[in-house]
């Protein structure tokens, strides 16, 4: 079970943002994992507003971390 203050924690950040520069999401990563919150990180090439064009792949990625943190079993999507 996880509490607010360890919730498991999913960055996805633009290598070339010019509003949140990459540094200081690397910084927050490392410092998570010090305190021991389960973290995953991703860096896309683009900047802030092209981080949200995610593709498929990309939305994987974040679904197949919370399954794994939450001991939750992926599901097929409903037919029709």
């Amino acid at each position: 079970m996880f509490s607010v203050l360890c919730a498991p924690t999913y960055l996805y950040q633009g290598k070339h943002d010019w509003i949140v520069d990459v540094e200081q999401s690397r910084a927050l990563v490392k410092k998570l994992q010090r305190h021991k919150v389960p973290v995953k990180y991703d860096e896309a090439f683009f900047g802030h507003v092209a981080t949200f064009l995610f593709d498929e792949e990309e939305v994987r990625r974040v679904g197949d971390f919370f399954i794994e943190q939450f001991g939750l079993q992926e599901t097929a999507p409903a037919a029709g």
